[in-house]
Formats: structure tokens, sequence, C-alpha cells
């Protein structure tokens, strides 16, 4: 007798990143959005933001699931700052934004992953590192910072 064992897939990735000029249709704003192949995706990741060069040093590195959630980039004076909208959080309508939207994925039936490395490149000032810590006891995963 066989006897199927399911287990966990601890190298998804999940990012959190900027770029403006992404494809919105590909990397909408504040929703995950699961990438099984890089390299293929890089050309729609735009040049602006910490997104391109996030995704290009993970496709250097390995090849293996992402899940991107874009935020915008803080732009205007009193509005919501880098490290809000980053760290994001819920929606009047029960939606979450930012890093929040990582909690979300795994229930999401176009991803049905749950990212177990957390990481916002060169977003990761210590407010955006301490939340992002929550968010990983939360969907027990690690941090890299």
């Amino acid at each position: 007798m066989v006897t199927a064992i399911n287990d966990v897939d601890s190298s998804v990735i999940g990012i959190v990143a900027t770029a403006d000029d992404a494809d919105a249709e590909l990397f909408p704003l504040n929703k995950p959005t699961l990438l099984t192949r890089v390299n293929d995706v890089l050309g729609k990741c735009g040049t602006t933001g910490t997104l391109y060069r996030a995704l290009k040093a993970i496709a250097d590195q390995v090849s293996t699931k992402v899940i991107v959630v874009r935020v915008a980039e803080h732009k205007e004076e009193g509005g919501k700052t880098q490290d809000q909208l980053v760290i994001g959080g819920s929606e009047s309508d029960g939606s979450y934004t930012g890093m929040y939207a990582l909690l979300v994925a795994e229930q999401d039936e176009s991803i049905g992953y749950r990212p177990r490395i957390l990481a916002a490149p060169e977003l990761d000032t210590e407010a955006v590192t301490k939340s992002l810590c929550v968010i990983a006891g939360k969907l027990r995963a690690f941090v890299y910072a």
C-alpha cells in the first residue's frame, strides 16, 4: 500500500515591491500574484521601483514560485508614507493591502500557495521589518531583511 504525503512547499517566496510602470493587469496593486516562471515576466515589471531588481535577483539565484504584492510608490505630501503603503492593512471592504495581502494568497484560487520566505527588498525599514515579522508569524514563514 502506498500513502501519499502532502509536503509543505517551503521554497515559495513572498515579496512586497514597488513599480509604478509595471503591467497593472499582471501586477495589480495590493493583490497577490503568483509567478511560476519569473524570467518570463521580467519584461512586464517596469523599470521604476524595486520589483524588477528583486525578481531579477531571485531569477539569477533560483527557480521557484514567487508571490508578488505590488504597492504604490509614495509620491505625495500628506498622504501615506512608503512604510504605510508597504505594510498595508485591512480595508473597509475586508480586503487586505500591502504585506497583509500575503495572508490571503493561499486561499486565492489562482494562487493556492502560502509564502514561506518573506521580503520587501529595498523597502525593509525597521517598521516594515517588524511588521513583516508579524506576518511571518501568522504564515509560519521566515523573513529576510
